[in-house]
């Protein structure tokens, strides 16, 4: 206020004059105070300057509004971010789930290593019509996959001679797709890069039979009763 009335100096009214004040003669704080003390005493003159003051406190109102919006939002926009990461690592798990239980559905067993996955989707014995589990097999490290299983209880059958027709038909039979005997693979776990997608660190993802869980969980997410055992 007292700044815009310094402006107005040019502007002194007849009051300031007559108090036998010369342009040399106060300092400038004096001639501002006077100023003021001028415009407080005849605020009808003067009416805009309040209107101006009150556009800027509006203003500076407004902006301090605006940081503060933003400063609150701050916080659900980076939790939004990560969940849409975690969600692009998620999807990228269940791809290679699919090609999982494709493999068993076509051979009976899990896939020893990723490599056996990888070559039945070469000789097209598993449809990847989209491309989206040879994708997910791309960056797939294989030491992070770990089948387990059961030794198969293969029944005896008892033998039989095969004669004429049924003899022929014998032959012409392929055993490609039925299971070999020995250990059948059908559960798994397999350790996943998370959003960061470097393997090995606190945002890794663990796949056990198609489940994907963090294998680190946040500690606000522990339960009491795991976070006070001694």
């Amino acid at each position: 206020m007292c700044t815009t009335a310094a402006r107005l100096a040019a502007r002194v009214p007849s009051v300031l004059r007559s108090q036998s004040l010369s342009v040399n003669s106060p300092s400038t704080g004096g001639l501002s105070h006077l100023i003021c003390k001028s415009i407080r005493s005849n605020p009808k003159r003067f009416a805009g300057i309040r209107m101006a003051h009150g556009g800027l406190a509006s203003s500076a109102l407004v902006a301090v509004l605006m940081l503060t919006f933003i400063g609150i939002t701050i916080p659900a926009r980076l939790h939004q971010r990560s969940e849409a990461d975690y969600a692009a690592a998620y999807a990228h798990g269940y791809a290679i789930n699919l090609g999982f239980l494709e493999y068993r559905e076509r051979f009976g067993t899990l896939p020893a290593t990723p490599d056996d996955l990888k070559e039945a989707l070469a000789s097209k014995a598993i449809q990847d019509p989209d491309g989206a589990i040879a994708e997910a097999l791309k960056d797939m490290d294989g030491s992070s996959y770990s089948p387990s299983g059961d030794l198969a209880a293969l029944p005896k059958k008892k033998t039989r001679t095969l004669r004429g027709t049924a003899l022929r038909n014998a032959s012409l039979r392929s055993t490609d797709d039925e299971p070999a005997g020995g250990i059948a693979f059908t559960r798994y776990e397999l350790r996943l890069p998370g959003p960061d997608k470097k393997l090995g660190t606190d945002d890794d993802l663990i796949m056990r039979d198609g489940l994907i869980i963090k294998a680190v969980e946040p500690e606000e997410e522990q339960t009491p009763d795991a976070t006070n055992k001694p």
